[in-house]
């Protein structure tokens, strides 16, 4: 914030902001979740070991095990598993190196390009903006 109003030369706001203390002052205990106690979650959200309500969407119940696989396997969150550019073919960076695709067996690393600014975010964000423009026109 301080960076964005010192390009906007916004005196006010950037006096405001130094005099705010950023220090971090309150931290949470970590989070962990045993690999039995997922495979079970997972096993139920796929409706192995318990029944699925009648109107449950099973691909879109898959689509999500899938990004939360990534966050246990790999420890994402979700906009760094949207932000995978490798997942279905190999990624090519500027220097010519070629990170095979996470889909591809010869990837026995597994190795993984994310990208903080990748186009399918973008255009989520257009849509998004989109939408709150609409919303914006609705009385709610």
């Amino acid at each position: 914030m301080k960076r964005l109003a010192r390009l906007a030369n916004n005196d006010n706001l950037l006096d405001s902001l130094s005099r705010l203390d950023t220090a971090q002052s309150v931290f949470q205990a970590l989070q962990t979740v045993t690999m039995e106690d997922f495979l079970g979650w997972r096993d139920k959200t796929l409706g192995t070991t318990a029944s699925l309500y009648l109107n449950a969407d099973l691909e879109v119940r898959k689509a999500w095990l899938w990004i939360f696989s990534m966050q246990v396997v790999y420890g994402l969150r979700i906009s760094e598993t949207i932000a995978i550019q490798n997942l279905e073919k190999p990624y090519i960076t500027k220097d010519g190196v070629s990170i095979p695709a996470l889909s591809d067996p010869n990837n026995t690393g597994n190795l993984i390009y994310i990208s903080f600014i990748p186009s399918s975010l973008l255009l989520l964000v257009y849509n998004l903006q989109d939408i709150y423009q609409v919303n914006d026109a609705i009385a709610w």
